[in-house]
């Protein structure tokens, strides 16, 4: 039986690694506009622009405040998230350019300080690792 850890997820911000993830999310939403013309008997769906953000949560330890610095708000840069590590072929999820919208910090026990941060992605490509 498969066993996964997610110890073998990589994602860097910047070229900064974010370690010790815990989970990792995109999101990926095209505005729909309804139109119609004179005479029409039906509304017609048009798309639009789309928007990418990638939401992340990690754990640092609480003297470990150089991680936390990758997800200030208003930080920048590319995006470049392996969900399987370095393992050729499998998905690569890239992004030329980001902004930090949002970051959240808990301590559920001494020591330990869960990050979690909303990242939107000015582009988003699925691809193989190669």
């Amino acid at each position: 039986m498969a066993k996964f850890t997610g110890a073998d997820m990589t994602l860097t911000i910047g070229g900064n690694a974010i370690t010790c993830l815990q989970s990792v999310e995109t999101d990926e939403r095209l505005d729909v506009y309804q139109v119609s013309c004179a005479g029409g008997t039906n509304k017609e769906n048009v798309g639009g622009l789309k928007s990418s953000r990638m939401s992340i949560t990690f754990a640092v330890e609480t003297d470990d405040v150089t991680v936390l610095n990758y997800v200030e708000p208003g930080d920048t840069g590319a995006v470049v998230f392996k969900p399987h590590g370095a393992v050729m072929g499998d998905i690569q999820i890239d992004a030329t350019a980001s902004i930090v919208s949002g970051r959240r910090l808990s301590s559920p026990v001494e020591g330990i300080v869960i990050a979690s941060a909303e990242i939107e992605l000015d582009s988003l490509a699925i691809t193989a690792h190669s």
